[in-house]
């Protein structure tokens, strides 16, 4: 059998060198902001739309707003990113959370029960911004593949199964 050496292997396109933090709340007028100045494209064709269901939204932000660790990074592209900001520049991982944000921010959609407007204090949730800066179309829509075709979700039947083994153990 032949050898493989660990360094031939096709490494995955590395994430964006730029990365920023932005509380929810902040989150529409950045997008405002670089949509106006950079073109930033939230929905470019080939995002699968926006398919969250209802309940997909409200259990994503009631799990960021309880502490949830992970699925905070949105994944961008922009050629020239942080020299001539050609473009385009556009969302390549993320759709799916940042509308269920949006969403939520605008009283479109509840948390617990409630709206974002009647909530009190400060609203402690954040959004990793990864930028990136391929050079083309081709690595970009290589980098969305690599991020939405790997790992496997767990279906219904498997999730009930754990949570009827948790039922057992209270």
């Amino acid at each position: 059998m032949k050898t493989l050496n660990f360094k031939d292997i096709i490494k995955y396109t590395k994430k964006g060198s730029y990365e920023i933090h932005l509380d929810w709340d902040s989150i529409s007028d950045y997008i405002e902001r670089k949509t106006t100045n950079l073109k930033l494209d939230i929905n470019p064709d080939f995002q699968r739309g926006h398919v969250w269901t209802f309940d997909q939204c409200v259990a994503y932000v009631e799990y960021k707003l309880s502490g949830g660790p992970d699925a905070e990074i949105l994944y961008f592209n922009c050629v020239g990113w942080m020299h001539d900001y050609r473009g385009p520049f556009v969302l390549v991982d993320g759709l799916q959370r940042l509308n269920a944000v949006r969403l939520f921010l605008d009283n479109k959609n509840r948390a617990f029960g409630h709206y974002y407007s009647e909530f009190t204090g400060p609203l402690q949730c954040q959004f990793k911004f990864n930028i990136n800066n391929l050079k083309s179309r081709a690595e970009v829509l290589n980098w969305y593949i690599q991020m939405n075709s790997t790992g496997i979700p767990h279906t219904d039947k498997e999730i009930s199964r754990v949570k009827e083994l948790l039922q057992k153990e209270k």
